[in-house]
Formats: structure tokens, sequence, C-alpha cells
């Protein structure tokens, strides 16, 4: 959160702006403690890190969800290869008792 500007502070960037000051001009003329924009630097710098943890920490529980719900479908698929082979099997064990 940036520090309170004071009506004054307020004033002088109005007077900047219609100048036509650039935005780094406008924020070198702004009063500020430097302990102050450490703090406020060092919290957002926290809440990024947070935010791209919580991210990370998602995508890979998607990740695993994924490869979970594929070895799933594999192991679905097991009894369907398994009739296709038994079909198969019957069909040419016909085909064979046909022919003699």
């Amino acid at each position: 959160m940036a520090p309170r500007l004071s009506d004054a502070d307020h004033e002088m960037m109005k007077a900047m702006i219609h100048r036509g000051a650039t935005t780094n001009q406008i924020a070198q003329a702004i009063p500020c403690d430097p302990r102050t924009v450490h703090k406020t630097k060092a919290r957002h710098a926290k809440a990024l890190q947070d935010s791209l943890l919580l991210i990370f920490n998602r995508l890979e529980a998607g990740e695993k969800g994924y490869k979970k719900l594929d070895s799933n479908e594999k192991v679905l698929q097991i009894p369907v290869y398994m009739e296709d082979l038994t079909s198969i099997h019957q069909t040419t064990a016909s085909d064979s008792h046909e022919k003699h």
C-alpha cells in the first residue's frame, strides 16, 4: 500500500500532470520514506511469491490428477482389449472349424 499523500502533494501532482510531466518525474517529486518503500516492496514480493507457489501447487495437483485418470483409463481399456482378443480368437477358431 502506498503512503498517504497530503493535499499539497495531490495539488503538486495535478500541476505536474497539466504541465505534461512524465510518470517518472511525478514519482520522483513525491516525498516518501525509503523504509516504507522497502517494506512495501518486500510485502508485495512475498505476496507474489505466495501466489506463484499456490499456482505451482495447483498445476502439480492437476498433473497428478491427469496421470491418475490416464492410468485408470488404461486399466479400464484392458477388458475391451481382452474382449477384442477373445472375439478375434473365436473368429479364427470358427473359421478354422469351417475349413475342416
